[in-house]
């Protein structure tokens, strides 16, 4: 890893330290997914490796024998509220 300065806003480095504190990662490592998540949105640099890697395993249980798609994307929505649910707590 190479060490960098960057300027950031008030505004920005508060939300950063904040999503930090309550993730308990270091700001940094936030920054370095924000880029990853920018570059491969943006330019798709991420290897596939790197993308199984990051995904494997994510549908494991919700592909079974005749499962209709409207299942997979309710249980997926589901899955999602209850996350939200969680860090509104």
């Amino acid at each position: 890893m190479k060490r960098i300065s960057i300027f950031l806003r008030d505004d920005q480095l508060k939300s950063l330290n904040d999503m930090a504190d309550f993730k308990k990662v270091p700001y940094s490592e936030l920054v370095r997914e924000a880029i990853d998540y920018k570059m491969l949105a943006e330019f798709g640099k991420l290897s596939t490796q790197d993308i199984l890697e990051n995904t494997c395993g994510m549908l494991k249980d919700r592909f079974k024998e005749n499962v209709k798609s409207e299942e997979i994307v309710n249980d997926l929505r589901a899955d999602w509220e209850k996350r939200i649910e969680r860090n509104k707590k």
